[in-house]
């Protein structure tokens, strides 16, 4: 009898470290989860914050962000822009 108790004891163990592993592998999981979300709601959060200062006209005219040397790019460029604030105007209804 007591071989008997021995294997239920073994079988016991084994059940118990397969419990624990799983237990590690989902702790783990969630952990690699939880990870994920946070980079998400940042990556949201600055992506958000870029809209609604763009909304409320805080944001930096692109005009201004033209660093090129090549004054034939920079003018192009500066038409373009210009191009884009109209028809930008036009569609929400804006006047000049």
């Amino acid at each position: 009898m007591n071989s008997g108790n021995s294997k239920n004891r073994a079988h016991a163990r084994e059940r118990g470290a397969v419990s624990m592993e799983m237990v590690i592998i989902c702790v783990l999981i969630a952990a690699v989860c939880l990870v994920g979300v946070i980079a998400l709601g940042r990556a949201m959060f600055r992506d958000t914050d870029v809209i609604n200062k763009a909304v409320r006209g805080e944001g930096e005219p692109a005009a201004n962000a033209i660093s090129c040397p090549d004054e034939g790019y920079r003018k192009q460029a500066k038409d373009d822009i210009d191009q884009a604030d109209k028809f930008s105007k036009e569609m929400s209804g804006q006047k000049k």
